[in-house]
């Protein structure tokens, strides 16, 4: 059975799903290295059966966990951290392989030539890497890597999306409209929140009959934001929850008519998995790697760029959409082949 180590910032729940999945195939030891991170709200994760975790930001911890094991191949997840830099001269110096996690674009924002040429220099001894999708993939060979790049990084535990969820007490505390679109995204700038808002406060002047949005998340425009709604006399038709856990975003995709999902920019989008494996069509952003590798146009959903006037109009779109179009609609709306767990066990141990 191979030995494998990942080394990550913070196990979230799915990380969680991926390490339970690969654990059952091989020997799996996953370090945390800043397991105690506020970025995002998740609930700590528990040990698991499947795979052994160490919390430490030592490296002459990780270096000893490393040397002990002496595993087939060692992931870090990304170049920019020094820690990630030291686990790779290390393991180049005892001939143990080293690959890179990268869910980074050439679309992700400007580029300048002297940091992409050092970011060649950072890369180029790696053994491999499993990257998000297409866009992630063609960014690392645009960078001048020449070895191997596998897929997929970013997936989600579709089997757990599709079951049957239940309406738990935490979901009726949210009181959720009849029908209604789902936002689900952090409270930041580049999710386009205002966008979002302008555009449903253009269509409500214009005496449309709208389907509500649910938006749910964290972050530091939640206030911002609910000001603006409040101020358009929109309340009734943008709502604002804080962040769901895990175990109950199966009941709010399912129950949603759609996800809709309108980043500026977004390296991939893993609320776009979860929602096409819980059977929910998406309004997703073109600017988003989930984009090119997940999305059928009139398929599984529908697709925009992020300017007003795009999402007005998808947003209108929705809205009219008739039963009979919406019903061929979710029948369609499935994943696509090749973003299932089984894929990304089989990139990391093959």
């Amino acid at each position: 059975m191979p030995k494998i180590i990942f080394i990550l910032h913070q196990i979230g729940h799915y990380h969680k799903a991926r390490f339970d999945a690969l654990g059952k195939e091989c020997d799996l030891h996953v370090i945390e290295i800043k397991s105690n991170s506020k970025e995002y709200a998740w609930k700590k994760e528990e040990n698991s059966p499947f795979y052994k975790k160490y919390d430490t930001s030592d490296f002459m911890i990780i270096k000893s966990i490393i040397d002990e094991i002496k595993p087939n191949k060692t992931f870090v997840c990304g170049w920019s951290d020094k820690i990630y830099l030291q686990v790779k001269k290390h393991c180049k110096q005892y001939n143990l392989p080293v690959w890179c996690i990268s869910d980074s674009r050439w679309e992700d924002k400007r580029r300048y030539l002297p940091l992409e040429l050092y970011k060649y220099l950072l890369i180029k001894n790696f053994d491999g890497f499993l990257v998000a999708g297409t866009q992630s993939k063609n960014y690392i060979q645009k960078l001048g890597f020449n070895g191997e790049i596998r897929t997929p990084w970013d997936v989600v535990d579709n089997d757990f999306f599709k079951r049957q969820s239940q309406k738990t007490e935490s979901i009726q505390n949210l009181e959720l409209p009849n029908q209604y679109i789902l936002f689900n995204a952090r409270y930041l700038t580049k999710k386009n929140h205002h966008m979002v808002i302008d555009a449903y406060h253009q269509l409500f002047e214009e005496g449309l009959s709208l389907i509500p949005i649910v938006c749910i998340g964290n972050g530091e425009m939640k206030d911002v934001l609910i000001e603006k709604v409040n101020q358009l006399n929109l309340n009734h038709l943008i709502h604002f929850k804080d962040f769901i856990q895990y175990p109950d975003l199966p009941y709010l995709y399912q129950n949603a008519k759609l996800l809709l999902f309108p980043s500026v920019t977004d390296q991939w989008g893993l609320v776009v998995n979860e929602s096409l494996a819980a059977g929910t069509p998406v309004l997703c952003s073109k600017n988003v790697g989930a984009f090119q590798d997940l999305m059928i146009e009139g398929k599984n959903g529908f697709s925009f760029y992020p300017i007003l006037e795009e999402v007005k109009r998808t947003l209108l779109t929705a809205n009219q959409i008739s039963d009979e179009n919406y019903a061929k609609l979710k029948i369609t709306t499935k994943i696509p082949v090749g973003h299932e767990i089984s894929n990304f066990v089989q990139a990391c141990i093959k």
